[in-house]
């Protein structure tokens, strides 16, 4: 007989930032974001990519499912579940509030961007279409700091609207709630987006 090992790893703990990127390009089947050996997203994939800068606290991933769970009367205890919905969230904070790169991403469902002579401005109203654009957050793994993770969503939209609160003693900010939308056309496996680091 034989004991089996424990996974403690300490460095596959992750600690540090990631870095937030709008607008980049969904990968075909099988393939993954492509990246600039700086860690960036690569500018020739990617020319649409906006980086959506500073964080108050960082980027949350969250993953939800609402389920049914189904008995039988010969046992209290379910004996099958269904998913029925599921989310898959990027949230945080954005501090860079005059930023018209990050309003535009924050602001795309009821916000449209314009500049001229001597001023920048989004106007606000109704849009015929929500512009849905793929998001993806960038960080260096714990294992080997010149590898890098990626979290990527395929097709997103911020849900959380715009909130900044100004004033003399707090630092304006606004949260951000990036969902991830299914791409139907994709295989229901990969319709959301990927989780992947390199090694």
């Amino acid at each position: 007989m034989a004991g089996t090992a424990k996974n403690y790893d300490s460095t596959t703990i992750t600690l540090g930032f990631a870095d937030l990127w709008y607008d980049v390009a969904v990968p075909t089947a099988g393939n993954r974001l492509t990246l600039d050996a700086d860690g960036t997203p690569d500018a020739t994939a990617n020319p649409d990519a906006v980086h959506l800068g500073h964080t108050s606290e960082g980027s949350t991933l969250t993953i939800n499912f609402a389920k049914t769970d189904y008995f039988v009367d010969e046992t209290p205890f379910p004996v099958k579940t269904s998913i029925d919905s599921s989310t898959v969230e990027l949230t945080g904070n954005l501090v860079q509030v005059f930023d018209e790169d990050v309003l535009t991403a924050l602001m795309a469902g009821f916000g449209t961007y314009d500049t001229d002579t001597g001023y920048k401005e989004l106007t606000l109203g109704t849009k015929a279409a929500l512009p849905y654009a793929a998001v993806a957050l960038i960080g260096t793994t714990p294992m080997d700091d010149t590898k890098r993770f990626v979290v990527h969503l395929y097709d997103a939209l911020n849900t959380a609207g715009l909130a900044v609160q100004f004033g003399s003693k707090v630092r304006g900010q606004t949260p951000f709630t990036f969902s991830a939308k299914a791409i139907t056309s994709r295989t229901a496996a990969d319709s959301l987006g990927n989780y992947w680091w390199q090694i």
